[in-house]
């Protein structure tokens, strides 16, 4: 695997990487990033570079996917508390009665 991927491309114009077709393909495989501006316009780039670098920029980029499962993970482990399984297996053994006081007792806290 090669070196992280500069953060210095080099810049060409499409014009001249068409000219210039297998040379700039050398020096893409040598670990140099190419970036090709069509038309002068910056937002219209495009860059080439080694598939290796490719990969390793991949690898650095968490998907959201990985995010919401770390999340997921950890809320799973601040519900593993004893305190928290006691309170979860005393879900549905409490009497209407103590739930209607505590709703009431709610209603008055918030209003």
């Amino acid at each position: 695997m090669s070196a992280p991927l500069s953060s210095e491309f080099h810049d060409i114009s499409a014009t001249e990487f068409k000219k210039r077709f297998g040379k700039t393909l050398e020096d893409v495989a040598h670990g140099q990033p190419v970036r090709i501006i069509r038309h002068g316009r910056r937002g219209d780039r495009l860059v080439l570079l080694r598939e290796d670098e490719l990969a390793a920029l991949r690898a650095r980029v968490s998907s959201p996917l990985e995010a919401l499962r770390d999340q997921f993970e950890d809320m799973l482990a601040r519900m593993q508390t004893p305190k928290a399984r006691k309170a979860a297996a005393s879900i549905g053994t409490v009497k209407p009665a103590t739930l209607g006081k505590a709703a009431l007792r709610d209603t008055k806290r918030d209003g």
